[in-house]
């Protein structure tokens, strides 16, 4: 049986560089086999270095953006790692039924601007990784960044990456095309690319 994000959800990656991170998300959702367009605000800014992506179940998504950016409010400034916690914390809070998401959390620490990544599962696990970390629909995305993601990766660089892997990645190419959204954050300088429809 698969997980409602693999069924409901769009992809996510992120991906860290030299000094720089670049988050992203397509714009499909796959159910019965039919393709659905959708950009409800899966992916996010909850700091000006701190991006988060979720992924899964469209109502699930919406309810935990709108609790972290409130609670975003209350505790102020953070670092990522500090932000990654907290998601976690909430997402491992005693519920009827747990939230139906994965999701993905990049950015940059103000202070040593050393770039940081995560996954964070619908169980509120951590998964840390110093390279990539893609979750949802679509695992060939994660197949796609192992080949195509190399240390120090400057930003135009990183951005070519993560876009070649969710687009590659998701069978977004060509006619089913539904496009992608991607931020890229530099320590001097932040990039968003909308990739459009075919």
């Amino acid at each position: 049986m698969s997980s409602i994000a693999s069924i409901l959800g769009g992809s996510v990656v992120a991906m860290a560089g030299n000094e720089c991170v670049a988050i992203a998300t397509d714009h499909i959702i796959l159910h019965d086999g039919e393709k659905y367009d959708y950009d409800y605000g899966n992916l996010f800014q909850v700091h000006p270095y701190i991006y988060v992506a979720l992924s899964g179940c469209e109502q699930d998504i919406i309810r935990v953006r709108n609790r972290m950016l409130l609670r975003q409010n209350m505790f102020g400034n953070v670092t990522p790692e500090i932000y990654a916690k907290n998601l976690s914390n909430y997402l491992k809070e005693p519920r009827l039924k747990p939230y139906q998401i994965e999701s993905v959390v990049a950015g940059l620490n103000t202070e040593t601007v050393e770039p940081f990544i995560c996954g964070v599962n619908g169980s509120g696990e951590l998964l840390n990784s110093e390279d990539f970390s893609a979750s949802g629909k679509c695992p060939s995305i994660g197949t796609m960044c192992k080949a195509l993601w190399k240390p120090d990766l400057k930003p135009t660089d990183l951005l070519a990456v993560i876009s070649d892997s969710i687009m590659e990645g998701s069978d977004l190419k060509g006619a089913d095309c539904w496009g992608a959204t991607i931020y890229v954050l530099h320590k001097t300088s932040e990039e968003v690319v909308v990739l459009p429809r075919d």
